[in-house]
């Protein structure tokens, strides 16, 4: 029990300023950056490096990731170029750099945003050699499909991660004083 109050109150305390900067960004990017304007940049180092620049800082879960990851290969983004979004972006976000920043320093998120970028890029740029060299079309073996929950449930979500974020009212669900500590 100690373990679960410790991850709802001071664990998410450490890093949800990140995290909200992170979700804050990713939406205003989603929302002023359609999928099609990704599309414009193909493939190739320019397009890898949009999807670093897109993927790394943004907060954007390995299940989100994947509806935005087909609506870029639709869009026209390569295969290489949407790996690199699907591997630089669950694994590295503000939150997660907020975090290593506090407990390890600079230099170490720094390795640690190099490491992971050095291969995704490497690894991007290995799935566009094989799609090319097997002459796959994407665009023609991919469906466009529904959102993946209806509006209802997305608001309900977002509903709850805001209660569950709101420092005071955590408190108060877990029965603590809003100005007392955490043991």
């Amino acid at each position: 029990m100690a373990g679960i109050r410790y991850a709802v109150t001071d664990l998410l305390d450490e890093f949800s300023l990140w995290m909200a900067l992170g979700l804050a960004l990713a939406g205003l990017t989603m929302t002023l950056v359609p999928p099609a304007a990704l599309g414009a940049y193909g493939s190739g180092w320019m397009a890898m490096l949009l999807m670093l620049l897109v993927g790394v800082p943004f907060y954007v879960c390995a299940t989100e990731s994947t509806p935005i990851a087909t609506a870029m290969l639709l869009a026209g983004v390569s295969p290489g170029a949407v790996l690199v979004f699907l591997l630089a972006g669950p694994a590295t976000n503000l939150g997660t750099v907020g975090a290593l920043r506090k407990a390890l320093g600079w230099r170490f998120v720094l390795i640690y945003v190099g490491g992971i970028s050095a291969c995704a890029i490497g690894f991007g740029l290995l799935t566009d050699a094989l799609v090319h060299a097997l002459n796959i079309d994407v665009t023609v073996q991919i469906q466009a499909s529904a959102e993946l929950l209806p509006d209802w449930a997305n608001l309900s979500c977002a509903f709850l991660l805001a209660a569950v974020a709101l420092r005071p009212l955590r408190r108060r669900l877990l029965g603590l004083n809003p100005a007392q500590p955490v043991a």
